[in-house]
Parts: structure tokens; C-alpha cells; sequence
């Protein structure tokens, strides 16, 4: 065997204390990674005012209105809201009742003129109210300020009309259960611009009770209840998704993202009495409410209103709005904030714990079977180069 001159004694040192130092940064890479992971598993951190990155958690209860008093409600429906009022309608009262939304009962709208109002509808300006009215058969305008009556709008042929939905271009979408279920969109002066699904044969798509409308950027989404699904049509009324929901849902909101992230939806689930939260697939995230008659419970609700941190709940059963707020005080625990178990990071910062192994198997003793022959020479050079010991 050939062995060169000069000892390697000192690269040696070099590369182990590198080898060393590479391992102790894996490690500590390891334990902040863990730490990590342990927080969000085991810390119940503050919820920011709606959401936690990015998924929404329940509110919490706050406060009740229409119960008693002034503006005691008979069968709430429907709601909106606009400039700090919340219009609610009463099917049972025949007109809309409107509150601060503070709760604090303000004064009523259409009484007289209305008879069985069920969907209501704030323009995008704040200036008129919509209303459907299962009764007459027609759809409503009223002045939101000072709430006199400005037309009935209708479009040419009858028509049932249901939920409603203000269009930021002032046109309207109106679910029309008469005949063929459909939603239909139109100007003030009743002309229909287009209609939801389409006539077109090839794709049949039928509604079963559309109970709820809204906008999400230039898409409507459609509460399509006795089917038990969520529709997403685009700007030229094709079918974009069918979201089975499972539940009997009348009326949703719209949650937006937050900094232009993923929308969720507030859905009211009439049978199991409780408000649920969810992702435009579908997936739930949160939910709130369930059986009962007083506080934070409620019975059949039929709409929900979600707006400047809180959610409005027309409980119906318990003839009443229920409101819940989100805000610094909302503490969810750590399952709600993070439903989908450890992330790929406790895996990675478990390998890195174990580094510290491979450097104790790197500077292991090495045992070598030699000849008698060549033992003193691999003595002196493996003390030199290795600190090799004979065994």
C-alpha cells in the first residue's frame, strides 16, 4: 500500500468542527420549527376581527332585536342592511320593520301597502329598498330615508318573485317561482336583460325554490334550496359549480376575503338552527347558533346578514334578529384556527431533530482488520490522520 507524505491531521479538525457546526444549526432549525408547530397546536391565540388566516371562526352572541317592545317582530324573513339600518321583513305584520343597528327599534316601512313581504333588498347606494311580496305577486320600491312608496316594478308577465338582489347597475335579480324556476335579472322600468339558467337545451338545469341571490363580483351565486346546493353562475348565465351543501339553506351571505383572499359564505341552516361557515367548495369551517329559544340559540332561521363585523340572524322560529359579532375579544380555540392537523413543518423539524444521530454515527469508532504485517504502519499513520487506535 502507498501512503503519501505530510499529515492531514489539521483538515481533518477542519471539516469535523464544519460537519459539527452544520449539525447544531440543523438542530436548532429543528427545535424552532417544533416550538412553531407546538403553538398552533396547544396556544389559543386572539382571533382578529373576522378571520383567522383567512378562515373565518364563529362570532360570538351579542345581542338581541324585535323581541319586545315597539317593534316587536311576528315572523321575520328576510333582512339587509345599509347606513347603520337594518330592514327586516314581517311577513305575518305586512311591512318592514327597521332597526339601528344597535338594535334599537327605529320605525316601520310599508305598512298598508304591503301584505305578505318575504325578501328585502337595499340598493347600492343606499337610497331605495326592495321588496318582494308572496301575496301580491309583485315587487316593491320604497324610499330607504324616508320610507314612502316609489313604484311596483314588474316585468311584463307574471311572475311569483322571491329573494332579490341589487345590483351595483342598478338593475335587480329577482328568483321567480312561477312556472319554471329561474332568476331573472331586470331594469326599474320591468325590462328583463337576461335569465337564470338559460333556455338553452343542451344544458337543463333546473331550480327547485332559489330562496337566496347574490353577487360576487360579476358571478351570482343562488341558493338553491329544496335541491340543496349552492350555484355559481358566471356573467353570461353558464353554469360555473354546483356546490352540494346537505342542508336545507334559504338564505346566505357573502364573506369576502380578507386583502382580496378567498370569499366565504354565511349560510342559514333552518333545520339544524345554527349558521354555517363556509369556503366557495363547500367546505365548512365554522358554525354557530343551535336548538333553542334564548341567547345564543335559535330556531328555523331563514336569513343571515353579514356586515362591519357582524352577522344578523333572522330567527324566525323565535321571532326575532339575532346578532353575533366577531372582534379582539372572539378567542377561538386552536382546532378552529387550524382544523386540518400538523402541517408538512413537524415533519421537516423531526428530521432535522435527528441530525445530531448522524453525526454520532459520522464520528463512530471504526475497528480494522490488518495484517501483522501492516499493522505498525496503519498504527502510525491511522494515529496521525484519524487517531485510530489498535484493538
Amino acid at each position: 500500500m502507498r501512503v503519501g507524505g505530510g499529515s492531514p491531521a489539521p483538515a481533518f479538525r477542519r471539516r469535523r468542527r464544519v460537519l459539527v457546526g452544520v449539525v447544531v444549526a440543523l438542530f436548532a432549525v429543528g427545535v424552532a420549527g417544533a416550538a412553531v408547530e407546538a403553538r398552533r397546536m396547544l396556544v389559543v391565540e386572539e382571533a382578529p376581527a373576522v378571520a383567522a388566516g383567512g378562515i373565518p371562526v364563529a362570532p360570538q352572541y351579542a345581542f338581541e332585536a324585535g323581541r319586545d317592545g315597539e317593534g316587536r317582530l311576528s315572523r321575520p324573513v328576510s333582512a339587509d342592511i345599509a347606513g347603520g339600518r337594518l330592514y327586516v321583513t314581517d311577513s305575518v305584520a305586512g311591512h318592514v320593520a327597521v332597526f339601528r343597528d344597535d338594535g334599537a327599534f327605529d320605525r316601520v316601512i310599508g305598512a298598508g301597502r304591503l301584505q305578505v313581504p318575504v325578501y328585502v333588498a337595499v340598493s347600492a347606494d343606499g337610497a331605495e329598498l326592495y321588496v318582494t311580496d308572496r301575496r301580491l305577486g309583485a315587487l316593491l320600491a320604497f324610499d330607504a330615508a324616508d320610507g314612502s312608496f316609489v313604484e311596483t316594478i314588474t316585468p311584463g308577465f307574471p311572475w311569483a318573485p322571491i329573494a332579490v338582489e341589487a345590483v351595483d347597475d342598478g338593475s335587480l335579480l329577482v328568483s321567480d317561482v312561477a312556472g319554471r324556476h329561474r332568476i331573472v335579472r331586470l331594469l326599474r322600468d320591468g325590462t328583463v336583460v337576461s335569465e337564470i339558467p338559460g333556455t338553452a337545451v343542451d344544458a337543463p338545469l333546473e331550480l327547485d325554490f332559489p330562496n337566496a341571490v347574490e353577487m360576487v363580483g360579476d358571478h351570482v351565486w343562488v341558493s338553491d334550496s329544496n335541491n340543496r346546493r349552492l350555484l355559481e353562475f358566471d356573467e353570461d348565465g353558464a353554469l360555473v359549480r354546483s356546490v352540494p351543501l346537505g342542508r336545507l339553506i334559504r338564505g346566505f351571505d357573502v364573506m369576502p376575503g380578507e386583502d382580496g383572499g378567498p370569499v366565504h359564505f354565511a349560510l342559514a341552516d333552518s333545520f339544524s338552527h345554527q349558521v354555517v361557515l363556509i369556503t366557495d367548495a363547500g367546505a365548512e369551517v365554522a358554525r354557530f347558533g343551535g336548538p333553542g329559544t334564548e341567547g345564543a340559540h335559535l330556531a328555523f332561521p331563514n336569513d343571515v346578514v353579514v356586515h362591519d363585523g357582524a352577522a344578523w340572524v333572522v330567527d324566525t322560529g323565535n321571532a326575532r334578529v339575532a346578532a353575533w359579532q366577531w372582534g379582539e375579544a372572539t378567542r377561538p380555540e386552536a382546532a378552529v384556527l387550524w382544523p386540518r392537523g400538523p402541517s408538512g413543518l413537524l415533519l421537516v423539524s423531526a428530521l432535522l431533530l435527528s441530525s445530531p444521530l448522524g453525526l454520532l454515527l459520522l464520528l463512530r469508532p471504526v475497528s480494522v482488520a490488518a495484517s501483522p504485517a501492516s499493522i505498525p504502519m496503519l498504527s502510525i499513520r491511522g494515529a496521525d490522520t484519524h487517531r485510530w487506535r489498535p484493538v
